[in-house]
């Protein structure tokens, strides 16, 4: 594969011989059959929170683009590149159309989520939000404060909705629809890492 044969509605996901470690602004990936480690850079950890088997390549170089004020040639070019690197070192794939699971909108609908009751949470300082750690798929997501309090609502039974009214409140800075996209996106991210599941 080279970066000549990557097509923007390309999409890929992790296989099952990687695991990310948050670590600051970047991270750790592990290739657990090689015992190899990879440093992450913010560009790179962004790139693999995105990476769920449902996001095609586009979505993912816009967001890089947006984040880091960089431009779409450049940031297509990090993400193939960073793409290519992993799926010859086995810890990345190509998800064909027919392997794709329908991703629900998660604000619109009437489900309710509920966290797996394996997940382990870690609570760091007050101020720095919490590390959860899924021992059956070895899976690790650091949540900021935010993400913290999210999740704790998703504990407490709060609908997507109920989540989105909570927080528009306490960041009435914040445009409501910024504040939607950024919930679902958060959602969507734990839904794929199985941290969360749902109530019929």
């Amino acid at each position: 594969m080279n970066d000549a044969d990557i097509q923007g509605t390309w999409v890929f996901r992790l296989t099952d011989y990687a695991v990310v470690q948050p670590v600051g602004d970047g991270g750790l990936l592990l290739h657990t059959g090689k015992h190899q480690l990879i440093e992450l850079n913010p560009k790179t950890k962004l790139i693999l929170d995105h990476t769920d088997g449902q996001r095609q390549l586009s979505d993912i170089v816009a967001k890089l683009a947006n984040e880091f004020g960089i431009s779409g040639e450049s940031a297509f070019f990090d993400a193939t590149s960073f793409y290519i690197q992993l799926t010859d070192l086995g810890l990345a794939e190509v998800v064909y159309p027919d392997q794709r699971k329908e991703v629900k909108n998660m604000v619109d609908s009437s489900v309710r989520y509920i966290a797996d009751p394996d997940v382990v949470v870690r609570e760091q300082d007050e101020d720095q939000g919490a590390l959860l750690f899924n021992p059956d798929t070895n899976q690790v997501q650091l949540l900021n404060v935010t993400g913290l309090s999210i999740w704790n609502m998703l504990g407490e039974g709060c609908t997507i909705k109920q989540i989105i009214s909570n927080l528009v409140t306490e960041y009435e800075d914040v445009p409501e629809d910024e504040v939607t996209a950024d919930i679902k996106d958060f959602i969507e991210i734990l839904l794929n890492s199985n941290f969360l599941g749902t109530v019929s």
